[in-house]
């Protein structure tokens, strides 16, 4: 009969209180973590372009070291690369940003992600047997854009080195 007569517990005012207390502390830490979370997804993003330029900039620069015959300076975003034995390769960006080989895009659509590959090639200045490649890699909707230049020698001119 003791247990039935016990009035130990919280009292509706000792509830609200405690409920206050636990707000404040949720939207203390809620705000410190916003900032963070913030930071992660601008690395994120960062780190995907890295990896989309790192690959289309691979895939480019493998084809363009085994060119078996001097390669054509073309304009910006349409490079024709001649291998032996084979048709031509041509790179091109698709409408929708994709890097396009033969037509064909280069990684799956769901591999950018929103961003869009573009690249230039141009013949090294002072010259005549280097190329410079550059790569850009662009988030839409103002994610920002990062860029680099590669320095790609074709084979064809690695066989017959200048005396």
């Amino acid at each position: 009969m003791n247990l039935l007569k016990n009035n130990k517990g919280f009292t509706l005012t000792e509830l609200i209180v405690s409920m206050l207390i636990l707000s404040v502390i949720t939207v203390s830490v809620s705000a410190v973590f916003a900032p963070v979370l913030k930071t992660y997804e601008q690395a994120n993003n960062l780190a995907e372009r890295n990896t989309l330029l790192n690959n289309a900039a691979n895939q480019i620069i493998g084809d363009l070291s085994e060119a078996s015959r001097p390669l054509d300076v073309p304009a910006h975003n349409d490079i024709t690369i001649t291998i032996d034995g084979q048709d031509d390769i041509i790179y091109s960006r698709g409408s929708d940003g994709t890097l396009l080989k033969n037509g064909v895009s280069v990684l799956s659509k769901n591999y950018y992600k929103k961003k869009s590959v573009d690249f230039d090639l141009a013949q090294a200045p002072g010259t005549g047997e280097a190329y410079i490649l550059t790569v850009t890699v662009t988030s839409d909707g103002g994610g920002g854009s990062i860029s680099r230049n590669y320095a790609v020698t074709p084979l064809i001119l690695n066989q017959y080195p200048s005396q």
